[in-house]
């Protein structure tokens, strides 16, 4: 189900790319310059349109239990996410709980979300965003509204 949300959102986002209804940029490269190999970074960047904006505001190697703990208490302050995860375990839940708990996605290896990113969607007569929730409570409502305040490395999405 959650892959259907993922392909349905994409699909969404192309068509409204097409009729030049969104901007988006691609990452800098700063975001894989400065994300080393293995880790999860994240950015503190409200501008939409340049979400990995310089270094990266935290970086983790390992879980990350309690993001309130981290960067001078980074739990739901992250904008964008970067993972540049490596080996078995290189794939990131994330989560809207400390300690792997509550709603959570899967972001792949290699993949960079700008949590702030939308699309035009004529169904509603608005903006939706692209990143959502896709198990628990939260499900289908947006990562940027709640947060992230922890993350656990998994072997696949």
């Amino acid at each position: 189900m959650a892959k259907l949300r993922t392909v349905g959102a994409v699909t969404a986002l192309a068509a409204a790319t097409a009729a030049g209804s969104v901007a988006l940029s691609a990452p800098a490269h700063a975001a894989k310059d400065d994300c080393k190999s293995g880790y999860l970074c994240a950015w503190n960047n409200d501008n939409v349109n340049k979400p990995y904006t310089g270094k990266p505001d935290c970086k983790w190697y390992g879980d990350g239990w309690a993001w309130r703990n981290n960067c001078g208490g980074f739990s739901n302050k992250a904008d964008a996410i970067y993972n540049h995860g490596k080996g078995g375990y290189s794939a990131v839940r994330i989560f809207d709980g400390a300690g792997g708990t509550g709603s959570s996605a899967c972001i792949g290896k290699g993949k960079s979300w700008n949590l702030r990113a939308r699309y035009k969607d004529p169904e509603v007569g608005g903006y939706r965003y692209i990143y959502n929730w896709t198990k628990g409570k939260k499900k289908g409502q947006p990562i940027i509204t709640g947060g992230i305040s922890s993350h656990v490395w998994v072997k696949s999405c």
